[in-house]
C-alpha cells in the first residue's frame, strides 16, 4: 500500500437526534473497517444539531472542512430538520465531483429521499433499501453497508494519494524558492502564492503540519512585505525625501527587526522628536513662565490658572513632570484659600466673635491639609477628655473606668481594679494586683509593675515596689532623689 505521510480518514456522520441509536451503529460499522485498513487512522466524529447557532454553524463547518466521508442517515425526520438542509451540507453534496470529500446518504428508514438536494448522490444500501425497514435482512443489509463503505474508503484513499502528490508538487516548488530568498528576496512573491496553492490542497495527515506551513505562510508575507518597505525607506533616505523613509522603516520594523533600518529609523526619530518638541513645547513653556512669575509674587489665583493651562500641552517627557505642576497647583489652591481665611478671621476678630474665628480656621484646614486637621481634632478630643476625665464605678463588672463628667460620655471602659484622677495627661490604675499608668486613650505607658503609686507633680510621681519608696518620670524610668530636691 502507497504509505507517504496520508495516515488518517475522517468520518463525519450527520444525523437526527431521534435516531442517534442508530447513528452508534453505523459507528460501529465504521470502526469494523479498521480491520481493512490497518495503515490508516479512521476517525468517526457525530453532529446531531438541529437549532444551528452562530458557534454550532462554526463547528459543523469545520466538521465538514475536515472530513474525507461525510455519511448522511436518512430517516423522514431528518430530511426535513435544518441541519440537513443546511447551505454548508447542500455546497458538500453539490460540489462531490471537484472534491476531495465523499458524501454518502445512509437509509435508516422509507423516506422520500428523492425530492431532496442528495438526490443525485448514490445511496447506500444499494438501491436505497433502508436498513432497518425489514429486520429480517438487516444483518445482510449491514454487511452489505460494511462492504461499500470500504469500497468508499478506497475512493476516498485514492482522492487522497492524488491530492497529496499535486500538493507535495506544489510545496516541493516553493520550498526551493524559499531556499534562496535571503539573496534574491524578489522570489518571495513568486514563493507566496505557491504556499498558499499547497494549503489548499493540505488534508488531514499531509506532511508538514498545517500548522508549520501556515508558519511558514506567516513568514513569507512578513519577509515579503519587509523588504518593500525596507527597500522604500532606503530608497527615499538616498534622495533626500525623510517622512517617506521613516514611514517606510516603521512598517519595516513592524515586520521584524533589521539593524540597517533601525539605525535609519532612530536618525530620523530624533529629528521628528526635535521638531516636533518645540512646536510641543512653546505653549507649554509659555504658561509656565507667566505661571512661574505669579508664583514668585504670590498671586496665587493668577499662577493656579497658568499652571492648569501648562498641563493642558504637557507631554510625559517635558520638565517638569507633571506631578509637579499639580504639587504647585495645589499650593496656590491651598496659599489662596489660607488668605481668604486669614481675611474673614481678622473681620471675625474685630466683632469679637472668636467662637466662628476657630471653626473658619479649623474648616479651611480641614479642605488644605485634612491629615493635620485629623491630628488636630483627635488632640482636641484627647485634651477636652482629660480636662473632664472622671473616675467612675461600674457595679455589674465591679471595675473602675472613666466617663466624660459634662457629656457623660464614656471615655475608657471600666477594665481597672481602681483608678485615679488624670494628673499631667496620666493616670494610675490598677490592674490585678499592681498599678501602672494609662493616657487618656486607655494605652498602657508605665507598665503594672508597683504595688502602690502616686500622682505625677513636676514631672515625676512617687511609687512602691518590693516596699521601697522611689521616683519614676513620665517614660517610667527611676528619678534619683537629688533630682527631685531641685525640682521642688
Amino acid at each position: 500500500m502507497h504509505l507517504n505521510s496520508t495516515y488518517v480518514l475522517n468520518f463525519l456522520v450527520i444525523y437526527h437526534p431521534n435516531d442517534y441509536q442508530k447513528s452508534e451503529e453505523i459507528r460501529k460499522v465504521i470502526k469494523s473497517l479498521h480491520k481493512e485498513n490497518k495503515n490508516y487512522v479512521l476517525n468517526s466524529i457525530s453532529f446531531g444539531e438541529i437549532d444551528l447557532d452562530e458557534f454550532a454553524e462554526e463547528m459543523l463547518k469545520d466538521l465538514i472542512a475536515a472530513a474525507d466521508l461525510i455519511l448522511i442517515l436518512m430517516s423522514e425526520q431528518s430530511i426535513i430538520s435544518s441541519l440537513f438542509t443546511h447551505k454548508f451540507l447542500r455546497k458538500a453534496a453539490e460540489n462531490v465531483e471537484n472534491s476531495e470529500q465523499v458524501v454518502v446518504p445512509i437509509m435508516l428508514q422509507t423516506c422520500w429521499w428523492e425530492d431532496t438536494f442528495y438526490k443525485n448522490l448514490t445511496v447506500l444500501p444499494r438501491a436505497g433499501l433502508p436498513l432497518y425497514d425489514n429486520p429480517a435482512m438487516q444483518t445482510m443489509m449491514f454487511d452489505e453497508l460494511l462492504e461499500e463503505l470500504q469500497k468508499k474508503v478506497e475512493t476516498v484513499k485514492q482522492k487522497k494519494l492524488d491530492t497529496e502528490e499535486t500538493y507535495k508538487t506544489i510545496l516541493a516548488e516553493a520550498d526551493k524558492l524559499f531556499e534562496n530568498w535571503e539573496t534574491k528576496p524578489e522570489l518571495l512573491r513568486k514563493c507566496l502564492p505557491l504556499y498558499k496553492e499547497s494549503l489548499e490542497h493540505w488534508r488531514e495527515g499531509f506532511l508538514p503540519p498545517r500548522m508549520m506551513l501556515e508558519a511558514k505562510i506567516e513568514l513569507t508575507s512578513r519577509e515579503m512585505n519587509f523588504y518593500h518597505y525596507s527597500e522604500a525607506a532606503k530608497a527615499a533616505y538616498k534622495r533626500g525625501d525623510m517622512e517617506t523613509a521613516y514611514f517606510n522603516c516603521k512598517d519595516a520594523l513592524e515586520m521584524r527587526e533589521d539593524a540597517v533600518i533601525r539605525k535609519i529609523f532612530i536618525e530620523l526619530d530624533g529629528k521628528n522628536n526635535q521638531e516636533n518638541d518645540k512646536i510641543l513645547k512653546e505653549p507649554f513653556e509659555r504658561h509656565l513662565k507667566k505661571a512661574e512669575a505669579h508664583f514668585l509674587a504670590m498671586r496665587w489665583e493668577e499662577a493656579k490658572e497658568e499652571y492648569t493651562h501648562s498641563l493642558e500641552f504637557h507631554e510625559p517627557h517635558f520638565s517638569p513632570p507633571s506631578a509637579e505642576l499639580h504639587r504647585k497647583i495645589a499650593i496656590c489652591i491651598r496659599e489662596n484659600e489660607l488668605e481668604t481665611t486669614l481675611r474673614k478671621v481678622k473681620v471675625l476678630n474685630m466683632v469679637q466673635n472668636y467662637n466662628l474665628a476657630v471653626e473658619t480656621l479649623a474648616e479651611a484646614l480641614k479642605h488644605i491639609n485634612h491629615e493635620a486637621y485629623g491630628q488636630l481634632e483627635h488632640l482636641l478630643t484627647m485634651i477636652r477628655n482629660i480636662e473632664n476625665a472622671t473616675p467612675f464605678y461600674d457595679s455589674s463588672s465591679q471595675r473602675w473606668g472613666y466617663y466624660h463628667q459634662k457629656t457623660e460620655d464614656i471615655i475608657i471602659a471600666p477594665k481597672y481594679n481602681a483608678a485615679y484622677s488624670f494628673s499631667e495627661n496620666l493616670a494610675g490604675v490598677k490592674k490585678w494586683e499592681k498599678w501602672g499608668f494609662i493616657d487618656i486613650e486607655g494605652n498602657e505607658i508605665i507598665p503594672f509593675l508597683y504595688d502602690f503609686v502616686g500622682h505625677f507633680r513636676n514631672g515625676v510621681a512617687e511609687v512602691s515596689q518590693k516596699r521601697e519608696m522611689f521616683y519614676i518620670n513620665h517614660r517610667g524610668e527611676r528619678v534619683p532623689e537629688p533630682e527631685i530636691k531641685k525640682i521642688g
